[in-house]
């Protein structure tokens, strides 16, 4: 157990392996040094709990080729108005790690500052959960490309301040997870797909996200904010349950712009709050000019029109064990979905088969008959 110390580990050998140590309270608070608890710029750290930490910068710094692998990092917190980010990464991997309790500023639990298109940076079967942003993002905040797998965000809170959303995303693919229970406050949605970049999401179920705060910006708050510029691919996708307290949809919004814009497989459905201008669960803002009509194929929501495989009617959503938001067998999801792409070795978002024979639903999880 290292109790107090200022920036107490850092690893910098590529063949570096530390494991089974607490890190409690440690991290410097002085302004004239940007300090960590556990530095990781290149090697590996598991079983590591780091636990207390106020920082002036980072909690946690996970470098290139540096692997930050079942921890857990709790209660790291920002040192007055400075600010910090309890988890930053950089082409680095995160894997099978706890992110829990923490408050940043900009960012209350994961940065992505990585670099460069060619190494990617990755978050693998890990919790974003119950983490405070002051003034920025709640949970999950990426810059630069970073792949995202398995990984649950869930309770995060950026409605304090002037905070956005609880997944702030650029250059990133989400694959198999789970956006839920997130609060937030102005100008973004719980998942915010921001301009000049790609967003890809597969298997992605974004649920009982809920708008409103405490702050002094205005805009709209949502499921998802897609901008007009942002080249978006959603496949087999959820989005239900969000409820806004702002006079815009509470579902999906998606901005006009010249980059093209995808859904296949989607559902968006019982989103609610005071709607605006389009849908309360998905609207489109209509393109002008050169600006790229988005691609709709195969997806459900109430107000849709029956045209590429479109249907407006009743998914009639339901619960299965413990996952929500299971499409009924005698619902209009069942087996209507596109298979394009699908083979037998892929799963939905619960690790179910996600073909049945040659047939795919619509949504991140496949019908299933069991009670």
């Amino acid at each position: 157990v290292l109790d107090g110390a200022h920036a107490a580990i850092c690893i910098a050998n590529a063949g570096a392996t530390v494991s089974g140590i607490e890190v409690c309270g440690a991290g410097r608070t002085d302004a004239s040094f940007n300090g960590s608890s556990l530095r990781l710029s290149s090697g590996t750290a598991s079983n590591i709990v780091v636990n207390g930490s106020v920082t002036w910068g980072s909690g946690v710094a996970v470098g290139p080729n540096a692997l930050l692998t079942c921890c857990v990092v709790t209660n790291v917190a920002q040192y007055s108005d400075k600010d910090c980010v309890p988890v930053t990464l950089c082409c680095g991997t995160i894997s099978d790690t706890v992110i829990a309790g923490c408050t940043g500023r900009t960012c209350g639990g994961v940065q992505n500052l990585s670099p460069t298109v060619t190494t990617h940076a990755q978050i693998v079967r890990s919790k974003i959960v119950g983490n405070k942003a002051t003034n920025g993002t709640g949970g999950l905040h990426s810059e630069f490309v970073l792949d995202v797998t398995d990984t649950d965000i869930i309770g995060n809170d950026s409605t304090a301040g002037n905070g956005g959303s609880a997944v702030a995303a650029k250059s990133t693919t989400l694959t198999n997870c789970r956006i839920i229970g997130n609060r937030i406050y102005a100008t973004g949605g719980a998942l915010g797909c921001y301009a000049w970049s790609f967003v890809t999401a597969v298997n992605v179920l974004v649920a009982d996200n809920v708008s409103g705060g405490t702050g002094t910006r205005t805009g709209a708050c949502r499921g998802v904010e897609i901008s007009g510029d942002c080249a978006a691919t959603f496949r087999n996708c959820t989005v239900t349950g969000n409820v806004t307290t702002r006079a815009l949809n509470a579902g999906v919004s998606v901005g006009a712009g010249e980059n093209v814009k995808t859904f296949v497989n989607c559902l968006f459905w019982g989103n609610g709050g005071t709607n605006g201008v389009g849908s309360a669960n998905f609207s489109v803002t209509p393109p002008t000019g050169k600006q790229s009509t988005p691609v709709i194929q195969n997806c459900c929501w109430p107000e849709a029109t029956r045209e590429n495989g479109n249907t407006p009617d009743d998914p009639k959503l339901r619960t299965v064990k413990r996952y929500r938001y299971y499409p009924s067998p005698t619902g209009s999801c069942y087996e209507t979905g596109d298979a394009t792409g699908w083979t037998d070795a892929d799963v939905d978002l619960a690790g179910n088969p996600r073909l049945r024979g040659e047939k795919v639903d619509i949504g991140c999880f496949q019908a299933t008959l069991q009670g």
